[in-house]
């Protein structure tokens, strides 16, 4: 029964590894990579680092991924900018390699609501090392052969692609304090569908991927609850994540008191479709727990993925580590001094989970 799961398993997932793009946990640390409309979120300078090591007992999927991005204020035009890189290997046999800039233009913003529009423009290498992989001629009734007559076993295929994606974000705070928010956004990414070549006979285009996420955050006597989802979908994939922040922020000790603010933040999320019973996909379905501290500027999350689906003993489990850095006090762009820090204050509040 092992080796028939197993099997099952190797087959779905290099199918799947063709055209699905990688996924992280903390979706809120990589905001690049969920919607191009948060470069210049926080109006000042941000740095992102995150890494998953996901399945390790399949193989092995790492990810690691640094997004950078800043805003620029001239009077009451605000834009945002960025970069990402990113680098996938999913197991030994595909690994590819991405990166662009991401533009915001002039943000729309009202007294209870901000709207934002962010564009992706880059391109990306998908290597293939075929002779790693599982061959149909290798599956057995008893198991997997060592031994394969495919040609394609010798050949190390490589392609690179351009790349576009597009994204909005809606801010609500109907307090105009920042201290009660909510949002919505929508992300789509590869946009032209670029065309993956494997060798001189076979390609497909890649699917364009599709991120729908809502979130509220909730402040009250040093407590801060966030409750977030994000609906993903890519060719054949559909996939939920749904949960909760939950901040605690250390008080300072005098109003006056300029000393750090430090923050603990854990986090429960449940991921997958629920109810679902597709035998032509991996779902993923998993329970995540999340531990983080944070200060003013820098924030360090550790999250575990508990596989909960009927995979959970052949593939192991994953686990992602990010690295925040936000410097608020410095914003490009002609910024009127004189209201400096009118507007820190007012930063120090409106950031997005991370």
């Amino acid at each position: 029964m092992r080796v028939i799961l197993t099997c099952w398993f190797v087959s779905i997932t290099l199918s799947q590894t063709w055209g699905q793009d990688p996924q992280f946990s903390q979706y809120y640390s990589a905001p690049l990579y969920l919607n191009p409309a948060y470069a210049g979120y926080t109006e000042g300078t941000r740095a992102n680092v995150s890494y998953r090591n996901q399945w390790r007992d399949a193989g092995s999927f790492n990810t690691f991924s640094a997004s950078a991005d800043a805003s620029y204020e001239c009077g009451k035009i605000r834009m945002g900018s960025g970069i990402i890189l990113m680098n996938d290997q999913q197991s030994s046999e595909v690994k590819t390699l991405t990166g662009g800039v991401v533009l915001v233009p002039p943000v729309i913003k009202a007294e209870t609501y901000s709207v934002r529009i962010g564009a992706y423009i880059g391109g990306g290498q998908r290597s293939y090392q075929l002779g790693r992989g599982v061959f149909v001629d290798q599956l057995t009734p008893t198991g997997v052969s060592p031994q394969s007559n495919d040609p394609l076993t010798t050949a190390s295929l490589s392609t690179v692609y351009f790349d576009a994606g597009l994204g909005g974000l809606i801010d609500f705070d109907y307090s105009g304090l920042g201290k009660n928010k909510d949002w919505i956004g929508v992300s789509v990414y590869h946009l032209n569908q670029p065309t993956i070549n494997v060798g001189s006979t076979q390609s497909y285009r890649l699917p364009m991927r599709i991120n729908i996420h809502v979130g509220s955050q909730l402040k009250m006597n040093g407590w801060e609850l966030t409750p977030v989802a994000n609906f993903r979908m890519q060719s054949s994939l559909r996939q939920l994540d749904l949960g909760t922040y939950l901040t605690y922020y250390s008080p300072k000790t005098t109003t006056a008191d300029s000393s750090p603010t430090y923050s603990l933040v854990l986090g429960l999320f449940y991921r997958g479709i629920p109810l679902s019973k597709s035998l032509n996909q991996v779902t993923q379905d998993a329970l995540i727990g999340l531990i983080g501290l944070q200060n003013n500027n820098l924030s360090f999350n550790f999250s575990y993925d508990v596989t909960t689906s009927k995979l959970a003993g052949y593939t192991g489990n994953t686990f992602e580590i990010t690295l925040s850095y936000i410097n608020l006090g410095w914003v490009a762009g002609c910024v009127d001094l004189g209201n400096r820090q009118k507007r820190k204050s007012a930063k120090s509040q409106m950031r997005c989970p991370r």
